[in-house]
């Protein structure tokens, strides 16, 4: 897993700031890898492998969010898919009338009026999943909605915690430069 600086993140500035905490992480310690593989092996961290490891957890917890929000959305367009289906059943139902005409039966008209009774039963049992599928939008909506405005939060504490960090490692980087 290594660390992509073309990722477009929301909330981190830009990507010349993400290329420029890669970059000061790569100029305090040069052989970092993008993970914390020295602490897995037993070995202590270089302090540019501990920003290069901090930097890719946010962004990575920001993708993980990110995620969550585009899944959620997604779900917000199968519910209105099916409200579209819905609708459309609801639209092709049509009464059926009866005949004008002299000849026209007690008989014919009882069936009529059974089949527009069914055809009501229908329509509003459409219209019982239309409303049951709306209420799922607005919650959907109210969540997502919820997401976002967490990732957004997030992104603004992940970007203060990144741009500390680089502080850190450009004035680390300063003074191991300096003679």
């Amino acid at each position: 897993m290594g660390i992509s600086t073309n990722m477009p993140v929301k909330g981190t500035g830009d990507k010349a700031f993400q290329k420029e905490a890669v970059r000061t992480a790569h100029r305090v310690a040069p052989n970092a890898s993008s993970t914390a593989q020295g602490a897995n092996s037993g070995h202590s961290l270089a302090s540019g492998e501990i920003f290069l490891f901090v930097f890719e957890l946010l962004i990575n917890s920001m993708e993980i969010r990110q995620n969550t929000v585009v899944t959620m959305a997604g779900q917000l367009q199968t519910n209105a898919a099916i409200q579209k289906k819905l609708n459309a059943e609801n639209a092709a139902i049509s009464f059926a009338q009866v005949p004008d005409g002299p000849n026209v039966g007690q008989a014919t008209i009882n069936r009529i009026q059974d089949e527009n009774e069914e055809k009501t039963k229908d329509r509003q049992d459409i219209q019982n999943e239309l409303i049951t599928e709306r209420q799922s939008a607005q919650v959907q909506m109210t969540n997502t909605n919820t997401n976002v405005n967490f990732a957004e939060q997030d992104a603004s504490e992940d970007t203060g915690w990144l741009k500390t960090l680089n502080t850190v490692f450009k004035v680390i980087d300063q003074i191991t430069q300096s003679p």
